[in-house]
C-alpha cells in the first residue's frame, strides 16, 4: 500500500463527509476522480473503506436493466471520527483541510 492510495482513502472520506448525510453513486464518484485515479483505484479505495467500516456501501437494482445493480456510498460514524483524528487507521491518511 503506497502513501498515495493511503491519501486518496482520506479524500474519499472527506468527499463523503462534505456531502453528509447524502449518500452518493459509485459512478458519481468515479466521474469525480476519474481524472486522477483509474476506476479500478477507485473502486478498490472503496471497498476498503467499506469493509472497514468507515463507509456504508448501499446496493440498489438498476432502473432500467433489471440484472444490473448501482451502488451507493454513505460515510458512517465511524468514518466521521476518523476524520475527526478520534481514531486512527494505518491505510488511511487524514490531511486536516484548515492547515493547508
Amino acid at each position: 500500500m503506497s502513501a498515495q492510495d493511503q491519501v486518496f482513502r482520506g479524500d474519499l472520506l472527506q468527499f463523503l463527509n462534505n456531502i453528509y448525510p447524502s449518500k452518493a453513486a459509485e459512478t458519481s464518484i468515479i466521474a469525480a476522480y476519474f481524472q486522477y485515479q483509474r476506476p479500478a483505484v477507485i473502486q478498490k479505495a472503496l471497498n476498503y473503506l467499506s469493509d472497514s467500516g468507515y463507509i456504508e456501501k448501499i446496493e440498489r437494482k438498476h432502473p432500467f436493466r433489471p440484472l444490473e445493480k448501482v451502488f451507493f456510498y454513505k460515510i458512517e460514524p465511524k468514518g466521521i471520527n476518523l476524520l475527526e483524528h478520534a481514531i486512527t487507521d494505518a491505510g488511511v491518511t487524514v490531511i486536516d483541510e484548515r492547515t493547508l
